[in-house]
C-alpha cells in the first residue's frame, strides 16, 4: 500500500476513533460527575399522572453535611432529571458554603434555603426566578454582605428594602414617576426588578400608600404584613394576593378586590377593612384571610365560593351577618368564633358543624339548620365546642330527613357548653353525648329524650354545671355514663335507666354538689357507685339502693350534711374511707353483715350519730372494725346494736336489736 493510499484511510479511522473515545469519556465523565453529585446531593422528582418519572422535573431537597464544598455549582440536571428549584431549608445548617451557583434551569427557592450559614456571601442566580420563599437568607452571611444596600435584590426578585425612612412615604414604580414629583416623599421600586420577595417591605413603620407596578399580577407573601401605617393600596393588575401579605396593617381600611381571584391564608388579617366585596371567580376564602379584622361589617360572597377556611372571619366583632349560597359545601373550624354574627343559615350542602365554628360568638341568637332533602344534603354531625359560650343562642332546632326525624349522629365535646339554650331534645339518632356537651349551660331548664332513644353513652361532665335544670329522665337505653354528668347542677329529680343490667356503674362525682338533690332511687342493675358520687349533696336526706352495689366508695357521701339515716344493703362489702365524712346530720346507720371492710376516717366528723345498727354480732364485727386503720363509727355513736341471736324473721321488729354495752365493744 502506497503512503498516499495508507494516508487516506489513516486519518479518518483515527479521527473516528477520537471522536468514540471522546463520546465515551464524556459519558463516564457525565456519569461520574452525577455520581458525585448524588453523593452531595438529596433530591426528589415529579412523577407524572401517568406514572412516569423520565426526564421530570427535580427538587433538591437537602446537602449532605459531609463533603459538600465550599464553593457549590448544581449541576443542571440529575440523573436526567432538570433541576427546577429548591425546597425550604435544602442548604440550612451548612457552616462551611460560601458560595452557591444556581443553573439557568432554576425558578423556585423554598423558605429559609440558605439559612444559618453564616460563611455564605453569594449567591449566583443564571436564570430567571419566578418564586422565593420566606427568609432564606435568614441568619446567614449573605444578608450581612448586602447591609449597605437600599435594594437589596437576588436575582430579578426585591429581596428586602432597606432603606432608612425617617418621614412617611409612597411605594411605586420608577417607571410611573411622575414629573415634578416630590421624591422625599416616594420610594421607586427599581426598573430591573420584576418581582417583590416575601417579607420584602414587611414591618415598614413609615409605608402609608402602594401603588403596584403594573406589570406585577402577585404579591408574594408577607409583602407588606405589619406595616402599621399603610392606608391605602392600589393594586392595578394583581390578581393573587399571597400568605399574609397585608396581615397587621392595622391602619387599611379599604382595598378593591375586583380583579383578585387568589388571597392566601391570613393575607388581611388584623387589618382595619370595613367593606369587602370579592371576585366574582374566587372560590376560595382561605384560613384566616379576615380572621380579627375587627371593623369588617360588611362583605360580599359571591356565588363562586364553594369552601371557607379555618378562623376566615373569626374575631370580626363587627360583621352581624353573612349570606352563603348553597354552593358553598365546606366551613372551616372556628370559622366565626368571637365574631359579631347574630343569625346563620347554613348551605344545604354543608354537612358538618366544625370545631369551634360559633365558639365565643355572644351575639348568635339564631341558626338555621337546613333539613335533608335529598343525598349529601343536611347537617349530619356537630363539632367539638361548635357554639361554646354563645350566650345568646337560646335554642336549636335540629335538621330532620323526609320522614321528619332527625337524622344528626354526632355531637362533640363541649359543643354547646356554656351557650343560652333553654330547652334541648337529643336527636334519637346520637348514640354517644361527648364530654361536657351541654356544661354550664345555666339558662337550660329541660332535656328530653325520644322513648326510642338510641343513646347508649353519656361521657363526663355532660351536664355539669347546669343550675337551671331541676329534672332530667335518661333513657332506659344507656349503658354508660363517666365521671361527673350532673355536677354543680341544679336537678332536684333524677331518673336513672331501668335497663335490665347494662347500667351498671355511677361513676365518680356523678352528683357532686347537686345542693337541690333530695332523694335518689338507684336502679337494681348498678353494682358500683364510684368515689364521691354524691360528695356535696347538701340537701340530700334519701337514698334507696337497688341491693346489687358492692361497695360504697371513697368520699361517696362526703358532705352530704343533711343525710339523717341510711341502710347500707346486703351486697356491700366495703365502707371506703371518708365514705361518710362531714355528714354532720348522721343520725342513724344500718350496716349490713355483708360488710367486711370499713377504711379509715369512714365516718369521720359524722358528729350526731347516734345509733349504729349492725346486722351481725360482736364477733363479726370486731373482725370488721378492727381489720383496718379505722375511724370506729362508735366514736361518735352513742348506741350500737347487734341482732339479738334469739331473733328470728317475722317477730316484731322492736325484738331484734340487742344494745352493747362500751365493755363488751373495747
Amino acid at each position: 500500500m502506497n503512503k498516499k493510499k495508507f494516508m487516506k484511510i489513516f486519518f479518518p479511522v483515527l479521527g473516528a476513533t477520537v471522536l468514540v473515545a471522546g463520546v465515551y469519556w464524556a459519558a463516564i465523565e457525565f456519569i461520574l460527575k452525577d455520581y458525585r453529585n448524588i453523593g452531595v446531593i438529596q433530591f426528589r422528582y415529579i412523577v407524572d399522572a401517568d406514572g412516569n418519572s423520565e426526564g421530570t422535573p427535580a427538587y433538591i431537597t437537602g446537602i449532605k453535611e459531609e463533603g459538600y464544598p465550599e464553593v457549590f455549582e448544581l449541576p443542571k440536571k440529575l440523573l436526567g432529571h432538570p433541576i427546577v428549584g429548591i425546597d425550604a431549608e435544602a442548604f440550612k445548617n451548612l457552616p462551611k458554603l460560601k458560595k452557591v451557583i444556581l443553573p439557568k434551569t432554576v425558578e423556585e427557592i423554598g423558605d429559609e434555603a440558605f439559612s444559618n450559614c453564616p460563611l455564605l456571601t453569594d449567591v449566583v442566580v443564571n436564570g430567571e426566578l419566578k418564586s422565593v420563599g420566606n427568609e432564606i437568607f435568614k441568619n446567614s452571611g449573605w444578608l450581612d454582605a448586602h447591609s449597605d444596600e437600599e435594594f437589596i435584590t437576588f436575582g430579578n426578585f426585591l429581596y428586602k428594602y432597606n432603606g432608612n425612612n425617617t418621614g412617611d412615604f409612597i411605594l411605586k414604580s420608577i417607571k410611573d414617576k411622575k414629573d415634578g414629583e416630590n421624591e422625599s416623599g416616594y420610594v421607586y421600586i427599581p426598573t430591573e426588578i420584576n418581582h417583590l420577595a416575601s417579607g420584602a417591605f414587611s414591618n415598614q413603620p413609615h409605608l402609608v400608600e402602594v401603588e403596584m407596578p403594573e406589570e406585577y399580577t402577585v404579591i408574594e407573601r408577607n409583602v407588606f404584613m405589619n406595616c402599621s401605617k399603610l392606608e391605602k393600596v392600589d393594586l392595578k393588575n394583581v390578581t393573587s394576593i399571597q400568605t399574609g401579605a397585608f396581615s397587621g396593617c392595622a391602619n387599611l381600611t379599604s382595598i378593591d378586590l375586583k380583579d383578585v381571584t387568589v388571597i392566601g391564608n391570613g393575607a388581611f388579617k388584623g387589618t382595619a377593612l370595613e367593606e369587602v366585596t370579592l371576585n366574582e371567580n374566587i372560590t376560595v376564602i382561605n384560613q384566616s384571610v379576615f380572621e380579627n379584622c375587627t371593623k369588617l361589617s360588611s362583605i360580599y360572597i359571591p356565588e363562586s365560593v364553594t369552601s371557607i377556611g379555618n378562623d376566615a372571619f373569626a374575631g370580626d366583632i363587627s360583621l352581624k351577618s353573612l349570606n352563603l349560597t348553597d354552593n358553598v359545601k365546606t366551613i372551616g373550624n372556628r370559622v366565626f368564633k368571637n365574631s359579631g354574627i347574630e343569625e346563620f343559615v347554613f348551605p344545604k350542602y354543608v354537612d358538618t358543624i366544625n370545631n369551634e365554628l360559633f365558639a365565643e360568638a355572644k351575639s348568635l341568637t339564631k341558626v338555621v339548620l337546613p333539613s335533608i332533602e335529598e343525598d349529601n344534603t343536611g347537617i349530619l354531625a356537630i363539632g367539638n365546642s361548635a357554639f361554646k359560650n354563645a350566650s345568646n343562642l337560646t335554642s336549636i332546632e335540629f335538621p330532620k330527613d323526609s320522614n321528619g326525624e332527625e337524622t344528626v349522629k354526632t355531637i362533640g365535646s363541649s359543643a354547646f357548653e356554656g351557650s343560652g339554650l333553654k330547652s334541648i331534645t337529643i336527636p334519637k339518632t346520637v348514640t354517644s353525648l361527648s364530654d361536657a356537651v351541654f356544661k354550664n349551660c345555666v339558662d337550660l331548664e329541660e332535656v328530653n329524650f325520644y322513648d326510642d332513644s338510641q343513646l347508649i353513652t353519656i361521657n363526663a361532665e355532660c351536664f355539669s354545671g347546669t343550675t337551671s335544670l331541676n329534672r332530667i329522665e335518661f333513657p332506659n337505653s344507656v349503658d354508660v355514663f363517666f365521671s361527673a354528668i350532673l355536677s354543680n347542677s341544679g336537678v332536684s329529680e333524677v331518673i336513672l335507666p331501668n335497663n335490665n343490667f347494662k347500667f351498671t356503674t355511677l361513676n365518680k362525682s356523678f352528683f357532686e354538689n347537686c345542693v337541690n338533690l333530695t332523694s335518689i332511687v338507684i336502679p337494681e342493675s348498678v353494682t358500683t357507685i364510684d368515689a364521691n358520687v354524691f360528695k356535696g349533696c347538701t340537701n340530700l336526706t334519701s337514698i334507696t339502693f337497688g341491693g346489687q352495689v358492692r361497695n360504697i366508695s371513697e368520699g361517696t357521701f362526703e358532705d352530704a350534711s343533711s343525710l339523717s339515716s341510711i341502710v347500707i344493703p346486703n351486697s356491700v362489702k366495703i365502707i371506703d374511707k371518708n365514705a361518710f365524712k362531714n355528714c354532720t346530720s348522721l343520725i342513724s346507720i344500718t350496716i349490713s353483715k355483708s360488710v367486711n371492710s370499713i377504711k379509715e376516717d369512714a365516718f369521720l366528723n359524722a358528729e350526731s350519730l347516734e345509733n349504729v345498727y349492725y346486722e351481725g354480732t360482736i364477733e363479726d364485727w370486731n373482725k370488721i372494725a378492727f381489720a383496718n386503720e379505722y375511724s370506729n363509727p362508735m366514736y361518735y355513736a352513742k348506741h350500737f346494736f347487734v341482732i339479738d341471736e334469739n331473733y328470728e324473721d317475722g317477730q316484731d321488729e322492736a325484738n331484734k336489736w340487742v344494745e352493747l354495752t362500751p365493755i363488751e365493744l373495747s
